[in-house]
């Protein structure tokens, strides 16, 4: 099987052989990366020039549907069959970048979708063979406990994705929902017939959302794409001021520590976090209510685990409930 991989931001490609129909792939940073092919892992230390199988096959835990990664370490991995049996899913979780996994669920149901906000708090879809239902899964302990909600939808639950810890979305068949408090309750956004979605992708640096779908019989696709930087809590009679008047930081680039600096016109909840360019949060530094004022925080380069980060290129993301900007900075070992 062949791969393009760019080295200059797409404007070429170059070609390489890969041994695997590779299902999903993920770079930790420019030169560690994972695939997924139908029966086991594979591992590259170059930047996917070359990939070297890992040592874990289906015998054990079966590849999945979707992937969930935060940081460098952590994934989950769900799918709606298992070796036990092809109407019973499971969780799976890594924590040492995908070379060995545990079941966190065994006997799940059909899950098809994964996205965790942070390093603790997670959410899975699926639905039932023997029923109509869709089912919503939910974690605050990074997977080691699991609430299972029977959703308000017709059919199967195919996919969610956050943009933050307020803002997510999850289609069905041609359904759209959307969260604004964290997933504590859901309200349809779209329905589309004749459409059956596939996929949601949300970009969390640039604040795109992307769902793929296509027509009975997959011969025609479709994209819709949503400018997430819109306010997404709107009065009939007028649209929040923006909350974030300020957000820099000093110095950029910077190689021991730099300081962030914002300030707020209205009184609310305030999250800070750094991300990587692919949107992964490495550090959450600040996550708690605020009044209106000006504020300095400080990012040491280390991630939320406490290991100091690789140099590159990286995001302050600011966000509230109708305020969402980044920032490019670039950390110099």
């Amino acid at each position: 099987t062949t791969m393009m991989y760019t080295t200059n931001t797409g404007i070429t490609w170059n070609s390489t052989t890969i041994p695997d129909r590779f299902g999903f792939l993920h770079f930790f940073d420019s030169s560690q990366g994972i695939a997924f092919g139908p029966l086991r892992r594979y591992f590259t230390s170059d930047g996917g020039v070359s990939w070297n199988v890992g040592g874990d096959t289906t015998d054990r835990i079966a590849s999945g549907s979707d992937y969930a990664v935060q940081g460098n370490q952590n994934i989950w991995m769900v799918s709606p069959v298992s070796i036990i049996g092809t109407d019973i899913g499971f969780i799976a979780k890594s924590t040492d970048g995908g070379k060995n996994w545990v079941y966190q669920d065994s006997m799940s149901y059909m899950l098809f979708g994964v996205d965790f906000i942070d390093s603790l708090t997670g959410f899975a879809v699926g639905g039932g063979h023997f029923n109509n239902n869709g089912y919503l899964y939910s974690t605050i302990d990074g997977g080691l406990h699991w609430k299972i909600t029977t959703f308000n939808a017709t059919g199967d639950l195919i996919d969610v994705a956050f943009l933050d810890s307020i803002h997510g979305w999850i289609i069905s068949e041609n359904t759209i929902y959307r969260t604004t408090n964290g997933g504590i309750s859901w309200e349809v956004q779209n329905t589309i017939p004749g459409i059956n979605f596939e996929k949601v992708f949300i970009s969390k640096n640039d604040h795109f959302g992307y769902i793929i779908g296509s027509y009975p019989g997959r011969k025609k696709h479709i994209l819709l794409v949503a400018d997430l930087n819109i306010p997404l809590h709107r009065d009939i009679d007028h649209v929040k001021e923006p909350v974030l008047d300020v957000l820099n930081n000093y110095p950029n680039p910077f190689n021991s520590s730099t300081t962030i600096n914002y300030s707020i016109k209205t009184a609310g909840r305030v999250q800070i976090q750094v991300t990587s360019i692919l949107g992964e949060v490495i550090a959450t530094l600040i996550n708690e209510s605020k009044s209106p004022g000006e504020y300095q925080t400080v990012w040491n380069g280390k991630s939320d685990q406490g290991q100091y980060v690789g140099s590159g290129v990286y995001f302050i993301k600011f966000s509230n409930f109708n305020t969402i900007r980044s920032i490019k900075i670039q950390y110099l070992k």
